[in-house]
């Protein structure tokens, strides 16, 4: 018969047995605190990290506010300054443009406006960095709702809206006119200077001048809407960076 013998146990006195037990829980509350300070640190860490990054998008987001405002405020005055140019091609009675000199006339308004199209564009690397995760870091959400009021896609609608109508007029000039070479930038002389006794008109088609007016016409209207829009986009850039300074004056 086979006989299993037991493992002896030590029967340890109970002074000892209660030594051990606070070294293993003074082990236990060692492992604890490291932990938890660990926690703690990289907690502190990561916020400082956040804090430095949240910085630095304040301050690449004034930037572009900045930047963008001149920005605007050029375009808009070039806007207006095409508008009053519209306006003036307009009044040009479409009968009179059999006359060579009406013809220069109408070229001289409508060719600033064919040539360069002034069409702002917001400063968008801050915005599309925040978007793609940088609010994550934000704490304050009202600095969010403030931003994102700001940048949103209305005015990429307005623009979009307008170009169409741009290349409209455009594309029926270029049927029934003898344009030239178009300016390379706002402050080309080409823009106001041209050869006078130029027969601008290929052909003198009723239908078709008629149709190039309703269309430079409907362009106007548009660019009249888009500047009543920017300067409303103006101002809620000017009262974000308001927002800033106040909310991040140490910034």
């Amino acid at each position: 018969m086979e006989v299993h013998h037991h493992a002896h146990v030590e029967n340890l006195p109970a002074g000892r047995a209660g030594k051990r037990f606070k070294e293993y829980f003074l082990e236990f509350i060692m492992i604890f605190l490291a932990v938890t300070l660990g926690f703690f640190a990289e907690n502190i860490r990561e916020s400082f990290v956040n804090k430095e990054k949240e910085h630095h998008y304040i301050q690449n987001l004034r930037l572009d506010l900045g930047n963008d405002i001149i920005q605007l405020d050029s375009m808009v005055s070039f806007q207006n300054l095409w508008h009053q140019h519209l306006d003036s091609a307009l009044k040009i009675p479409i009968e009179s443009l059999t006359d060579i000199n009406e013809q220069d006339s109408f070229l001289y308004h409508f060719f600033p406006f064919y040539s360069l199209i002034p069409v702002f564009e917001e400063n968008d690397n801050t915005i599309s960095q925040l978007k793609s995760g940088g609010f994550n870091i934000f704490r304050n959400k009202a600095t969010i709702d403030s931003i994102s009021r700001v940048y949103n896609n209305r005015l990429k609608f307005n623009n979009d809206f307008f170009l169409s109508t741009y290349w409209d007029a455009a594309h029926q000039a270029q049927k029934i006119m003898r344009l030239p070479q178009p300016a390379t930038n706002f402050t080309d002389t080409i823009l106001f200077k041209f050869r006078k006794n130029y027969r601008v008109f290929t052909q003198y088609n009723k239908e078709e001048t008629v149709q190039l007016y309703n269309k430079i016409g409907n362009a106007n209207g548009t660019l009249i809407t888009l500047i009543m829009y920017e300067q409303v986009y103006r101002k809620s850039m000017v009262d974000l960076l308001n927002y800033l300074d106040k909310t991040y004056p140490s910034q």
